[in-house]
């Protein structure tokens, strides 16, 4: 903890330009400087900012190239203004290798921004190394069937190649000229992507089955045309995803579209953010999809369930011989929120139970997909039930709805006391078949990752006050990039004026932030995948989780990766010692981990 917070101090610490005058720095000829007036120094910041991007805009528009299709849609656009255009794309948070000078302090703020014309090639290389990152990002989510972060992290590595000096020289590690490469590499995967109908509810809601390449895709993003408009974002997961027909809609021939801009996620980075705002979009032919609407047949309601038939997630647990009563008591909750008699379920709960069941027939508009893969399990003297699929529709937000998998938890007395939204198939394998842990751990780890997460969803302040420790080091949006201390280049002019943006809060503090953001969302969702869990120490049941976490609401989404710290010697009762969150890893540390604290 003592290091974490040691950086974190000396990487907010701004670094004076020196004993340089302004108008020294002015008169060199080895600098570009822009000046700024304001009644506050941010605003004088600002402006001075503005005016060396003005300046440096200048100074490289003789060598930024246009690509092809940006030629056609902006053959008339002269080389000054597309030169600005694209460096204004970098922005305060990239322009890292500025220095600054304050020159009369407010009200009437004068500041100075200026920069080494030496130092100018390193703001594009920076980029570089971000459409690198974003590249290895989109590969090893399109192995793991992740389809939405694959196509959200190729086309923003797309877009953000258009800022660079000469896009169409740009080639990778392997030598893809990235400008065709990246586009080849999209239309592959929509070249795999399969949508099948698979059923039609009463409600006029059908079912599809999405593959890629022959495999249930773990995450997909798609919107539908309607008959009058296209759809918000629906999410389909581990193979499933729902349309909601208008009534009278004609649905022979239904057209989706695969999503892959992601323009309304774009805002959780300030980079990526300017750089959507300013490129010309790219559409891809081959992301619409032709689906048949009509209620499917018989056989190609079977076809497409066999598509996205899995095997058991582990056979590292012993399911249940004798189910049939909990079967029984699942089948009657799940027949009550079809026909919507929510009350004639909840004599089947617990009070506690019963508080969450109304939480999440309120969580969104429920509807029950699939059940024939229901699976029991004994943990202690409880009873789990998994794989109720199930979806659920907002009225607002980008996305409008979420596929996912329903864990139910009974007590001693077969009453049920927990609901959880599952966390997917892959992350499930991964710790239900380790085998470096015994089966109560394992069963303890997925218990407390899917409570935790469904916490948000049912916005369950009181679990979350439950579940972290007094004394709990709780560090939020850390977007750290150090500076001055070990894990900073000395050489380079970027650790010379960069800052941590962090919130360190207490618990109450947390606790009460978590209950205002609950208040303004009409929903959250929360996927997790790539998770990396570690066994600290001996003897003791503490654990390391770091996980890729995406966040989203009605009003507000974001990807990043978060790290817990949880002592779970008391499976029933787990404490979070530890929660910090960043945005990305950092290109020197990479990510937060218990070697930290």
């Amino acid at each position: 903890m003592k290091r974490l917070l040691t950086f974190i101090i000396a990487a907010i610490i701004f670094f004076p330009c020196g004993a340089q005058s302004w108008e020294e720095i002015k008169s060199s000829r080895q600098y570009i400087y822009g000046e700024g007036w304001g009644s506050s120094d941010a605003e004088a910041d600002k402006n001075a900012l503005a005016d060396l991007i003005s300046k440096i805009s200048v100074q490289v528009q003789s060598s930024f190239t246009l690509t092809e299709d940006e030629l056609s849609h902006n053959g008339q656009v002269d080389g000054e203004t597309y030169a600005r255009s694209k460096v204004q794309t970098y922005s305060q948070a990239t322009l890292t290798n500025t220095e600054k000078i304050v020159i009369e302090y407010e009200p009437d703020a004068h500041v100075g921004r200026y920069i080494l014309k030496s130092e100018i090639s390193r703001i594009f290389e920076a980029r570089r190394r971000r459409i690198d990152e974003m590249l290895g990002l989109a590969e090893t989510a399109e192995k793991n069937a992740k389809i939405d972060d694959a196509l959200r992290y190729y086309y923003w590595a797309y877009a953000m190649l258009k800022t660079l000096q000469h896009p169409n020289e740009v080639r990778d590690s392997n030598n893809h000229l990235l400008s065709t490469w990246i586009p080849a590499q999209m239309n592959d995967i929509f070249d795999g992507i399969k949508v099948r109908p698979m059923r039609k509810t009463s409600d006029n809601v059908l079912e599809v089955a999405v593959t890629y390449k022959d495999k249930p895709v773990a995450s997909y993003d798609y919107t539908y045309f309607d008959g009058q408009n296209w759809s918000n974002i629906y999410s389909a997961k581990d193979g499933r995803g729902v349309i909601e027909l208008n009534p009278g809609a004609i649905t022979d021939n239904l057209r989706l579209k695969s999503e892959y801009e992601y323009r309304g996620e774009a805002h959780i980075d300030s980079e990526i953010d300017a750089v959507m705002s300013t490129v010309r979009g790219q559409a891809f032919r081959k992301s619409y999809i032709n689906v048949s609407g009509d209620t499917p047949s018989v056989a190609a309601t079977r076809e497409a369930e066999a598509a996205i038939e899995t095997a058991p997630v582990t056979n590292a647990i012993e399911y249940l011989s004798n189910d049939t009563e909990y079967r029984k008591t699942i089948g009657k909750v799940l027949a009550a929120i079809t026909a919507k008699d929510y009350a004639a379920a909840e004599k089947y709960f617990t009070p506690q139970g019963a508080e969450m069941f109304r939480s999440l027939i309120n969580y969104g508009r429920a509807r029950v997909l699939d059940t024939s893969g229901l699976t029991f399990y004994q943990n202690g003297d409880r009873v789990v039930c998994r794989n109720a699929k199930m979806s659920f529709s907002f009225r607002n937000g980008l996305r409008k709805s979420f596929v996912e998998d329903v864990v139910f938890t009974f007590d001693s007395k077969k009453r049920i006391d927990y609901i959880a939204f599952g966390l997917g198939e892959k992350a499930e394998h991964d710790i239900l078949n380790n085998d470096e842990w015994n089966e109560a751990t394992r069963k303890a780890l997925m218990n407390f990752l899917e409570n935790y997460k469904t916490a948000f969803a049912l916005k369950r302040i009181d679990y979350l006050r439950n579940v972290f420790d007094d004394n709990a080091v709780i560090i939020s949006g850390c977007v750290i990039t150090p500076g001055g201390n070990r894990f900073a280049d000395s050489n380079s002019h970027y650790a010379q004026n960069q800052y941590v943006r962090y919130t360190r809060e207490g618990k109450n503090e947390y606790i009460a932030r978590m209950a205002r953001s609950f208040a303004s969302k009409e929903f959250i969702n929360i996927r997790f995948s790539d998770n990396s869990v570690k066994k600290l120490g001996k003897g003791m049941e503490s654990y390391a989780i770091q996980i890729k976490q995406d966040y989203y609401s009605s009003n507000y989404g974001d990807t990043g990766y978060l790290f817990l710290y949880v002592d779970i010697n008391d499976p029933e009762n787990p404490i979070i010692k530890v929660r910090t969150w960043q945005p990305k890893p950092d290109p020197k540390f990479k990510l937060i981990d218990a070697g930290y604290f």
